[in-house]
């Protein structure tokens, strides 16, 4: 069986990393952890689960750090995470089978994170955490660094899997998070100029200044990383932030991109459905989602978003369990909805975004999953995502 090392990097991370470790331990033989200046507990916790702690200094290069933590693992693969994430009971059996079953031709996976807000919305993206521990598969960028370019230099490329992984990060307290924020924007810059307009880092700053409330940048920053790079997953980014503009049809087009694009990818697909009903093409949203269904069933929100559909079409004639048990899954909502978009009025509710949120409306511009208005007072969500 091929084993698997974790290998992260961490810095005063005391009230999460307990629980990350304890996720991964099923999945990994070895975890390998480099602390980049903590000043709390975040090494002894690391210690006491058994990893191999190392000792680097970040100065402001996550991808140098990373690649620290890459040379000293010793497995057939690696795993990467990030403390405040967590990795599910299945999806470690999954880290598991793929690193075993991979063929010689097969060097990386990606992965899908659930990216949760503390009113119960999330968003998904996808991330390459798993691939073979090899000389040529480094990261690279000093902010938002990743594993694709050395990939694509190379010919190996990657391909999706059914791991997913859950991010709790956006749970931090929201001066941390903004604090935060601001540091990895001052950096992503800094890359910018140094490397001209990489699409990628454009995208990447589009969405951080979108979590800081600056919608217009935001816009004007996606839609140039996106006339750069005709990359799916660019298309797949552009369509959340010209969803949070309130911009819907333009939404749809560009996850309908992204969906032809990675016709294997049941998130973009999941994405124009959702679009597809907030627009009122209650046929077409229900043939999108039950096609994205088929291509991902391991993603929960997808058959939840069917199922909520065919609820508002007044075809729920009797309870069914959501996957997993008739409780609901950790992160996502489990409450009864109203009529969904075009079923009539609902009294004190606002649709956007195909969310549905009972009580005051919110301002259309700070709707859960937008980053900014998480936490800030608004409503569990209870609809589609």
């Amino acid at each position: 069986m091929a084993t698997v090392s974790l290998c992260m990097i961490v810095k005063n991370e005391e009230a999460f990393l307990r629980g990350c470790l304890e996720s991964a331990a099923p999945a990994v033989d070895e975890m390998v952890v480099v602390d980049t200046g903590s000043t709390d507990a975040t090494m002894e916790i690391a210690v006491a689960a058994g990893a191999v702690v190392l000792t680097d200094t970040l100065d402001g290069d996550f991808a140098k750090a990373r690649n620290r933590a890459l040379d000293a693992a010793t497995s057939d693969w690696i795993l990467v995470l990030d403390a405040d994430e967590r990795l599910p009971e299945a999806a470690a059996a999954s880290v598991r089978r793929l690193a075993s079953e991979a063929g010689a031709g097969r060097h990386a996976f990606g992965v899908t994170r659930y990216n949760f807000f503390p009113n119960g919305g999330f968003y998904t993206d996808p991330v390459v955490r798993l691939f073979r521990r090899d000389p040529g598969i480094r990261y690279h960028g000093r902010v938002a660094e990743t594993v694709a370019p050395s990939l694509a230099e190379s010919g190996r490329g990657w391909a999706p899997s059914d791991v997913v992984l859950n991010h709790n990060g956006f749970s931090r307290p929201i001066a941390v998070r903004d604090a935060k924020l601001r540091m990895y924007l001052g950096l992503l810059q800094g890359r910018l100029d140094t490397e001209g307009d990489n699409p990628f880092l454009l995208m990447q700053i589009a969405l951080s200044v979108r979590r800081l409330g600056r919608f217009e940048e935001s816009l004007d920053l996606a839609q140039r990383a996106v006339a750069a790079s005709d990359d799916p997953e660019l298309a797949y980014l552009h369509g959340h932030v010209l969803r949070s503009a309130g911009r819907d049809r333009d939404a749809l087009a560009a996850f309908t991109r992204a969906a032809e694009g990675s016709p294997e990818d049941g998130v973009a697909a999941n994405m124009v459905g959702v679009l597809q009903l907030t627009l009122g093409d209650e046929a077409a949203a229900e043939q999108t989602l039950s096609e994205a269904r088929s291509a991902a069933p391991h993603l929960d929100h997808i058959t939840l978003n069917l199922g909520l559909l065919r609820q508002a079409q007044g075809r729920c004639r009797r309870r069914r369990a959501l996957p997993g048990g008739d409780r609901p899954q950790p992160g996502l909502p489990h409450r009864r909805v109203g009529r969904a978009a075009g079923g009539g009025p609902a009294p004190q509710r606002l649709q956007r975004d195909n969310i549905r949120i009972r009580g005051p409306a919110l301002p259309s511009r700070l709707l859960p999953g937008d980053g900014r208005g998480a936490g800030q007072g608004a409503a569990p969500v209870t609809g589609p995502r």
